[in-house]
């Protein structure tokens, strides 16, 4: 993949950075992500990533400058910061003159560097607008040779979302998923000790994992109502959160139990709170795999090993779904945007999951990614 080949282009107003970085995570990602900053000063910022996990951003954040992290944690003192800098060359950076000086080890500042930049991030989900880039790129030292250890990114969208999303952001993003049927599904449990949850959150982690709704969340003792909304918004952008009819399916059995026990829901077994919250998490997610360059397998569902006829059933079903003209029957004309969008996108995977060349170019194009991937951090699937 070339440098600069197979750039992707996301507005925040549709998708959200939480989604968007869980999307590149499981698409385990290496390149860079550009979006606009207006404060301090109006420019656009990068986000460096490598199999989904951000390395570095210079993101600008006065309140997260390195001397000052490391004497929040008392590596150094502020007389030594501000006498370092000081006496640095013009070409120095402040870490590299403490460590030159013995006052730290180069092991204290990657933690410092690291530290700075989730913090940093964290700051990048106050966004609520603008375009996003997504610029693949395989070599990352060609343009960055300041890149710390990745940052885990669980941790980061949950504390993201904790910092700054209320009550009405997250009802507004996830719109009618909110509304209907809510299940955890089982990678949270294998994945839950990275997201660093309080233990104020156990009693709705825990309802979600037999399955609950919203009225039953908000009658809990706690947490408050502004975080369970945290919460739920948190497992629904990183797909751990089943709505609607997949929710439905094992009502009430824990999470993991087996899926031949698991009840088929037919759409017309639905309340129609239940089939909008359906509807809006599948548009949802097939935006998400659009916006970080998914490929056509991924985008209609079907294994690398599809058969013709089953990527023309999967076609069918999506298609019909997503058709702009198929909406105002569903209940669903004001989304007529977005999913014109979508059923541009299956469209062209359904075409070129036809035609025997492009077939073989994508597959052969997946298999070298995976290649390249071998060896690398387990990421969390979707829904599983």
């Amino acid at each position: 993949m070339a440098s600069s080949s197979g750039a992707q282009a996301a507005e925040l107003s549709r998708i959200g950075l939480p989604r968007l970085m869980f999307a590149l995570l499981r698409q385990r990602f290496t390149g860079m992500v550009t979006l606009p900053q207006e404060q301090p000063h109006p420019a656009r910022r990068t986000i460096w990533l490598r199999g989904g996990m951000p390395l570095f951003t210079d993101w600008q954040s006065p309140r997260d400058r390195l001397g000052q992290i490391l004497v929040e944690r008392k590596l150094i003192t502020a007389a030594r910061c501000g006498r370092a800098l000081h006496e640095r060359d013009p070409s120095e950076r402040l870490g590299q003159v403490l460590v030159r000086k013995g006052w730290i080890d180069a092991n204290d500042l990657g933690l410092a560097l690291r530290l700075q930049c989730a913090r940093k991030l964290v700051e990048t989900f106050s966004l609520r607008k603008g375009r996003v880039r997504i610029i693949p790129h395989e070599d990352l030292s060609e343009v960055r040779r300041d890149l710390v250890a990745p940052v885990n990114v669980l941790e980061l969208i949950l504390a993201g979302v904790t910092a700054h999303y209320d009550e009405g952001r997250v009802f507004t993003e996830m719109g009618a998923a909110a509304q209907g049927p809510l299940r955890a599904s089982s990678s949270l449990a294998r994945y839950r000790a990275q997201f660093g949850f309080r233990a104020s959150d156990d009693s709705v982690l825990s309802a979600l994992t037999q399955g609950s709704r919203l009225p039953h969340l908000l009658r809990l003792p706690e947490p408050s109502p502004t975080r369970i909304a945290q919460l739920l918004y948190t497992l629904w952008a990183c797909q751990m959160l089943r709505v609607g009819s997949a929710a439905l399916r094992g009502w009430g059995a824990p999470t993991g139990s087996q899926p031949s026990l698991a009840k088929k829901i037919e759409p017309e077994e639905l309340s129609p709170e239940a089939h909008a919250a359906t509807f809006m998490a599948e548009l949802g997610e097939l935006e998400a795999r659009i916006a970080v360059g998914a490929h056509p397998f991924d985008l209609l569902g079907v294994p690398l090993t599809a058969s013709r006829e089953e990527i023309r059933r999967a076609w069918r079903k999506t298609g019909a779904k997503f058709h702009p003209d198929a909406l105002a029957r569903q209940g669903f004309a004001h989304l007529r945007d977005r999913a014109t969008d979508v059923f541009a996108c299956l469209s062209e995977a359904h075409r070129t999951l036809t035609n025997p060349r492009l077939r073989e170019r994508i597959t052969a194009e997946i298999a070298a990614g995976h290649n390249r991937q071998r060896g690398r951090r387990t990421t969390p699937p979707a829904n599983s």
